[in-house]
This record gives structure tokens, C-alpha cells and sequence, in this order.
């Protein structure tokens, strides 16, 4: 009987101690390339840093849908909600913008026309001493709500 508790403690531990699963998601900081937050991304991401001007850009991708862009430049506003409702007013003047899905303290989701379909997209708005950082999908996304709920969580981890 004490041999096949001991057996199976083993095995427990033995199988317990396997690969990790190609969805894990790490917190990664993004110091090293210039903006000073921290976010949960999936292990096979690239990230690339980028500038233009007087803003600082990251974009985060992977083949499975993951494509962020972290924007970093000076804070116009002190407050979160103030930096928001400007994101806002920007993204429900353009004119591919349909509506806003679901709406935060700090940020919003939003779904827009482009490319005869219909397309998710997102803003989540730090602000970290005088700089503004923007989270939002990336330029080149032609994201499902999923992929944009999917990168909308890991910023918010």
C-alpha cells in the first residue's frame, strides 16, 4: 500500500514537471525599451521599439493574433479620465468608428469599419509621471474582438 501511494506521488511530480503550454503569458517589462510599465504578454511575442518625434513606440506581435502598440509621449493631461476622453473624442470623429462596446475608467473598446468588414480595436491610457502611454492594437491589426479583448486583459493584468 506504501509503495503505490509512494508510486503515485512520483508520477504526480514526474508529470506535474512537463512543458509549459504555448498560451502562458509572462509579465514583461518594457523598461529596456523605454516605457516604464510592466504587462502579462504571451512568451512567443517579438517586440519592437520605434520613434517618431516626440513619441516613442513599441509594437508587440506574434502569428497568433497578438498585435499591440504601446505609444509613450509627454501627458497633456494629469488625469487618466481627461487623456481618455481626448483618445475618445479622436476615435468617434473618424469617420470608420461605429461604436464603443464597452467603456472603462481607463480606456475603451471600440469596433470600427475597415476592409468591407467590421473590426475591434482599444485604448488603455496610463499615466506615469509626465508621460502618457496608449496602449491600442497595432497598426497593421485587422483584430477580432477576441484578439483586442485578448491584449485589453494582458495591460490590465
Amino acid at each position: 500500500m506504501v509503495k503505490h501511494i509512494f508510486f503515485g506521488l512520483i508520477c504526480l511530480i514526474v508529470l506535474s514537471c512537463g512543458e509549459k503550454p504555448s498560451g502562458k503569458q509572462d509579465k514583461t517589462s518594457l523598461h529596456k525599451y523605454g516605457i516604464p510599465v510592466s504587462v502579462m504578454l504571451p512568451a512567443d511575442v517579438g517586440i519592437k521599439k520605434t520613434s517618431s518625434g516626440n513619441v516613442l513606440a513599441v509594437a508587440i506581435r506574434n502569428d497568433s493574433g497578438y498585435n499591440m502598440l504601446v505609444l509613450m509621449g509627454v501627458a497633456n493631461y494629469s488625469s487618466v479620465q481627461k487623456a481618455k476622453f481626448q483618445q475618445r473624442e479622436q476615435i468617434v470623429n473618424n469617420p470608420a468608428f461605429l461604436k464603443i462596446v464597452e467603456d472603462y475608467e481607463d480606456g475603451f473598446l471600440f469596433e470600427w469599419q475597415g476592409n468591407d468588414r467590421i473590426m475591434y480595436d482599444f485604448r488603455h491610457i496610463k499615466i506615469v509621471g509626465d508621460k502618457e502611454i496608449v496602449f491600442q492594437a497595432g497598426n497593421t491589426c485587422e483584430c477580432s474582438e477576441d484578439d483586442v479583448r485578448k491584449m485589453l486583459a494582458s495591460v490590465k493584468s
